[in-house]
């Protein structure tokens, strides 16, 4: 059985990759957010975020990923308004 600390320390590693993923997510958003402003095209899309929600039902845990999802879904959309 691993001990706490090379759990934790198995947690920290994900959590870098996580943040990383997410900071190229954000840097995607704030461009798609460019593009709909050039374009007029409203922030949210609620179809797109059906179709990713609905991946999310492929995974073990899918409750607490759709939730981490609409999370970041707030969070893209801030960025967008934001500019």
């Amino acid at each position: 059985m691993k001990t706490l600390q090379t759990l934790r320390c198995t947690i920290d590693a994900l959590d870098t990759q996580i943040m990383a993923l997410l900071e190229q997510r954000f840097n995607a958003v704030t461009d798609i957010g460019e593009a709909k402003r050039a374009s007029n095209t409203a922030v949210t899309d609620t179809a797109r975020e059906a179709r990713v929600l609905k991946r999310c039902d492929r995974h073990a845990n899918a409750t607490h990923i759709r939730d981490v999802y609409q999370a970041i879904f707030a969070a893209s959309k801030a960025l967008q308004k934001d500019g």
